[in-house]
This record gives structure tokens, C-alpha cells and sequence, in this order.
């Protein structure tokens, strides 16, 4: 979809501890209405809060935990994919121009800066329904050209995200920028072929003749199933890390 459009910036969110803050009724009311299979098992784990026990610094600590997931769950990822889904099933109908891409805690939008900065306000204000609190200041703005950098849309965007960020991090110099070096989504680096080498630790990138983000996977959630994904596939041999060519995208 970048490739296509040149124009385009992305967005990658982060949530403040997001497994442990999540809504359990959320993602209890999603397993009812679409994996009811799954709902005995999740309410026998989530149903009453426990009391969890820890040693932290001053000693053992006991507290009641309400939400989140619990660590150690088998489900927990999907937990919190159903905690989410219906945020971004909603984002995705009311912005269909902006692609809506997620796994796990990794929410990434896509499409022109305006209606990317319209399609992430509601994001924000919807992920909060279900107990999610974004931390701006670890978003990631990607932007195809430094040109685009210094544009009025992309700096009132990054105005945007540091609404959302922690006074100390922007003190610290830790804001979020528009910068057009790339970024990962979804443990798979979109940028410049210099950038995607550096992200999968690549020594050379001579025998890479890919186009730019062509190995970009999104993980589009038009689908009714958590974090359903749609990969990008290549047929083009890459270079791979221990030498040689690789015979495709996951070697």
C-alpha cells in the first residue's frame, strides 16, 4: 500500500503496559459473541479476580488484579486481541481510505496525514473504552520522503502524538518525530532497503533488489478474526544472513 502511494505516512502506536491494562470484560464479551468454545476456559481464568502475590523490593506485595491479562496464559495474546478488535473494526468502517493494521500490541495506520491523524484520534479515544492509555512519546511516524518531514500536516500529527506523551520523555528529548528512515510492524522492517538490512541484521545488502517495503506485512482487520493476517509475499531471492540466497522472505 506505501508503494502505491508515495504520499502516504504510517503510524505505529504504543500503549502503556498494555497486556496488563486491558479490559477483561472487553475480550469476555468478544469470545461470547464470535469463539464461545473459548469462553469456559477464559471465564474460569478471568471471571473473579485473583489475588496476586510478588517480592518486589520492600518485600512480598499481594494485590487483586481486575485487569488484563493474566502471564503465563495461553490465550493471553488472544485476549488482548479481542480487547481491541471491535476498537479497530470501528476505526477501519469509519476511515476505510486509512489502512488499520494490528498484531498484538502493535497497532500501525496507514493512508494520507490528514485522515491518518482523524483515523488515530478515534483509535486513541476507543482503545480508551477498553482500558488502553497510548504513550506518544514510543509512537512511530513514518514518513516515504524527507520532503514530507517539515510539511504543516505531518508537524501538526506529531503535535497530535505528543498531546499523548509523558511530560518527563519530552523533556528528555524523547518525542515523537516524522522520520523517513523506516519503521518495524509486525516484526518486519517497511523503509529503505539500508534500513530493512539494519533491522534484520544483514552484513550486505548488494544482492537486494527489492522495491522499498516490499516486505511490509499487514495485518489487515476488515476480517471478523483477531489479527488476521494478509502477508506480502516475494519471489525475488534475498540476501541470506549467513550467506548466499535466501529462498524467500522468512528464511
Amino acid at each position: 500500500a506505501l508503494e502505491s502511494h508515495p504520499r502516504w505516512v504510517a503510524v505505529k502506536l504504543d500503549f502503556k503496559n498494555a497486556f496488563n491494562t486491558c479490559s477483561r470484560p472487553a475480550f469476555l464479551r468478544w469470545t461470547a459473541q464470535h469463539f464461545p468454545a473459548l469462553l469456559l476456559f477464559l471465564l474460569a481464568a478471568y471471571r473473579a479476580p485473583p489475588y496476586i502475590t510478588a517480592l518486589g523490593p520492600d518485600g512480598w506485595v499481594r494485590w487483586l488484579s481486575r485487569r488484563g491479562c493474566t502471564q503465563g496464559c495461553p490465550l493471553g495474546p488472544y485476549c488482548f486481541a479481542a480487547a481491541l478488535q471491535l476498537a479497530l473494526e470501528r476505526v477501519q468502517a469509519a476511515y476505510p481510505d486509512v489502512l488499520v493494521a494490528a498484531l498484538h500490541d502493535d497497532a500501525e495506520l496507514a493512508g494520507e496525514p490528514a485522515r491518518v491523524q482523524a483515523a488515530l484520534e478515534m483509535l486513541v479515544a476507543e482503545a480508551a473504552l477498553v482500558g488502553l492509555v497510548p504513550a506518544g512519546h514510543k509512537f512511530t511516524l513514518y514518513v516515504q520522503s524527507a520532503d514530507m518531514v517539515a510539511s504543516a500536516e505531518v508537524a501538526h500529527l506529531e503535535c497530535v502524538i505528543e498531546g499523548w506523551s509523558d511530560a518527563a520523555a519530552i523533556a528528555a528529548g524523547r518525542a515523537c518525530r516524522a522520520q523517513s528512515l523506516g519503521l518495524v510492524t509486525a516484526g518486519v522492517p517497511v523503509g529503505s532497503v539500508a534500513f530493512q538490512c539494519s533491522a534484520m541484521h544483514w552484513t550486505s545488502c548488494e544482492s537486494m533488489t527489492l522495491p522499498m517495503q516490499s516486505l511490509s506485512m499487514w495485518l489487515t482487520l476488515r476480517l471478523r478474526l483477531p489479527a488476521a493476517a494478509v502477508l506480502a509475499q516475494c519471489a525475488l531471492p534475498l540476501p541470506h544472513r549467513h550467506g548466499g540466497a535466501c529462498p524467500g522472505p522468512w528464511c
